[in-house]
């Protein structure tokens, strides 16, 4: 078996994601610096993204390496490869509006990577308690974007008219 299919690949590219999608929330709080209340939104979300890998370094370090190195589920193993290669970054320096950025989080909140973050914390979880603690954490963050986001762009207009400031 190679080092490609393991437990520890999967949680590899699940952490890699994770911190991509960090990043894709600091590139937006960036471009959007100038609307404070999105600026401050995307920072949040960037923070539970931080949260999200430092968790799944965390069951990675507590998990025996005979675990590590075993086989990991072929599917979901392809759905965290999907989940890495999809240049987030590169997409939140790409967004035209406020409109286009909402979009690109919805996109990432519903890929793969939390699908394939919900298979980890239920498989491997410190006790079944935090496992299912986890689950429904990631299920309110997936949906701050719908109950959280600044009230004043809730609508697609609003969002189309607000246009990034870029700083890079």
């Amino acid at each position: 078996m190679t080092g490609a299919d393991t437990v520890n690949q999967l949680f590899t590219l699940t952490i890699t994601a994770e911190n991509a999608a960090e990043a894709m929330y600091l590139v937006l709080a960036q471009r959007f610096a100038p609307f404070d209340e999105v600026a401050q939104f995307w920072r949040e979300m960037a923070h539970a993204e931080t949260v999200h890998a430092r968790v799944l370094e965390r069951m990675r370090g507590r998990l025996d390496p005979v675990v590590l190195n075993s086989s990991g589920d072929p599917v979901v193993l392809r759905q965290a490869q999907e989940a890495a290669r999809h240049e987030v970054v590169a997409a939140a320096r790409a967004v035209a509006d406020l409109e286009d950025a909402y979009q690109l989080a919805h996109e990432t909140e519903n890929s793969e990577i939390n699908t394939v973050f919900e298979f980890l914390v239920i498989t491997f979880p410190e006790n079944p308690a935090t496992g299912e603690f986890l689950r429904e954490q990631l299920q309110i963050h997936a949906q701050r974007l719908v109950k959280a986001f600044p009230e004043i762009y809730n609508s697609s207009a609003a969002r189309r008219a607000a246009l990034p400031v870029d700083r890079f």
